[in-house]
């Protein structure tokens, strides 16, 4: 390698350490120029590889943010994420206080709501995107005024707060080790980092084998997600276009293509720098109104909590036949949301499933590894702050496929309500997950809740129902599907 291409490299290698650094304090961060080119994003979740630059693409199209202001949304069609998500957006110029060249994202997580809703209009407030920020000052009778809708907890002023303060800090940062490291993040720099990016990525895509690969799967009555994979020469087309529409489940776009991006570089290097230069090698093609591209005002919030589960296996599965290493029997299609509403308090919950045995190696128990619960807080945190008694907590034994690998067991919640609630809950139809080459089914999840002594299985896959002071209420989630015949 020249001495010009060995320090061009090394520029771009600190440059990528730079914007590293700045997202330290996150656990979800993106970066994107004026021309919406992302330059770097950190993520917690898969769907973010989408929603995080989409959110930021649509609210700088509302109204011009300058130096230092801040602009939050939650509307799921202005960056597709979920209606509890805060985004919280902040304007960076290279030099001085004029219009960004850059634009900061962090995403606020907050409890969501089971939604039995037939329009996003009825899955709570939509703040559209909204100054909060302005010439240094922050509109605190604004988030007064928003925070004060039942849907946010009695922190979410705080919480906001919180995160403009750390995006202040990392845009002063940035200024300041801009200024330090000699990088000048002009377009010729950016162009350089970009197609470092797309070179060094593009060595792991080549690992994949070319041609057109097909998977479906279904998410109720007659409905299916449907991909046609198309990989040649370190490009990949992920075509949703045969996807059916659904009554029930609606998945954004930027989740769909951000599902489908990080499930794909699961199997090559997740640890590839996430920004416009690696993104280019991917396209994605979904007929508007279907399953995987929602349409206003189709509501949101299941789609966004299981889809990207749904997507990432699709994808994985589209490989089975030729990277052997992907084989692996199915997965539950739900966490299995559900939500119990008091007088003044609205717990929310997932009880995840198994995860699914695999060529080799067996599922792991209560685990869903495209879909972390990374706000699930202790028992003792639970019972303090809700009117509830956990009562039994644990893994629901045998219920992982049978196999030469067996699926992991899915989880047993068990809880007691101590005053009046109504309880809501969704399933997914027909969710049973299957064994492959010879592994046995697992079992698929069920409610069942027991009042006076006496038991009751739910069998609607949705709905609602009010209940009394020590009822009791039991969650089973689905085990993963076994692998392999068990000799």
């Amino acid at each position: 390698m020249s001495s010009s291409k060995t320090t061009s490299s090394m520029k771009n290698a600190r440059l990528f350490q730079f914007l590293s650094h700045l997202s330290t304090p996150f656990s979800s961060f993106a970066i994107t120029t004026a021309e919406d080119q992302l330059l770097f994003l950190k993520k917690q979740t898969l769907h973010e590889i989408g929603t995080l630059p989409a959110a930021i693409e649509l609210c700088s199209q509302y109204f011009p943010i300058m130096d230092g202001d801040v602009v939050i949304t939650n509307d799921p069609y202005s960056g597709g994420h979920l209606p509890s998500t805060i985004m919280v957006i902040m304007g960076v110029a290279v030099a001085g206080t004029g219009a960004a060249d850059f634009y900061f994202v962090t995403p606020v997580a907050f409890k969501p709501k089971v939604s039995l809703a037939k329009s996003v209009e009825d899955e709570g407030l939509r703040v559209p995107p909204t100054p909060i920020l302005q010439e240094q000052s922050l509109n605190t009778e604004l988030l007064q005024i928003i925070g004060a809708t039942p849907i946010w907890p009695a922190n979410f002023r705080e919480r906001i707060e919180h995160e403009v303060q750390k995006l202040k800090l990392s845009r002063l940062l940035f200024k300041k080790i801009k200024s330090l490291t000699g990088l000048s993040f002009n377009k010729a720099e950016l162009q350089n980092y970009f197609k470092w990016s797309a070179l060094k990525s593009r060595q792991f895509l080549n690992e994949l084998p070319d041609g057109d690969f097909f998977s479906e799967t279904p998410v109720g009555e007659n409905e299916f997600i449907k991909l046609r994979l198309e990989v040649s020469d370190g490009r990949v087309l992920f075509d949703y276009s045969r996807t059916d529409h659904s009554q029930t489940l609606h998945i954004t776009s930027p989740c769909t293509f951000g599902s489908s991006v990080g499930a794909l570089l699961s199997l090559v290097n997740p640890d590839l720098p996430l920004n416009s230069g690696l993104l280019q090698h991917f396209e994605i093609l979904s007929s508007q109104g279907s399953i995987v591209h929602a349409q206003f005002p189709q509501p949101v919030t299941q789609g966004l909590i299981d889809g990207p589960t749904l997507l990432a296996n699709l994808v994985l599965n589209c490989f089975s036949k030729t990277l052997p290493q992907t084989q692996k029997a199915a997965q539950s299609r739900s966490n299995s949301p559900f939500e119990i509403e008091f007088e003044n308090h609205h717990f929310f919950d997932f009880v995840p499933p198994g995860s699914p045995a695999q060529k080799n190696q067996p599922g792991i128990s209560g685990i869903n590894f495209w879909a972390l619960n990374k706000l699930e807080p202790s028992i003792e945190e639970v019972e303090r702050r809700y009117p509830i008694l956990i009562k039994t907590y644990g893994f629901r034994n045998d219920s992982g496929g049978n196999g030469a690998f067996s699926g992991g067991d899915g989880l047993i919640k068990t809880v007691q309500v101590l005053s009046p609630s109504r309880f809501r809950w969704i399933l997914t139809e027909n969710d049973k997950p299957e064994g492959l080459n010879g592994g046995k089914s697992a079992q698929g999840p069920e409610i069942q809740w027991s009042s006076q002594g006496e038991k009751t299985h739910l069998t609607s896959l949705r709905g609602e129902q009010d209940h009394q002071a020590g009822d009791i209420i039991s969650f089973f989630s689905a085990g993963g599907g076994g692998y392999g015949e068990k000799t």
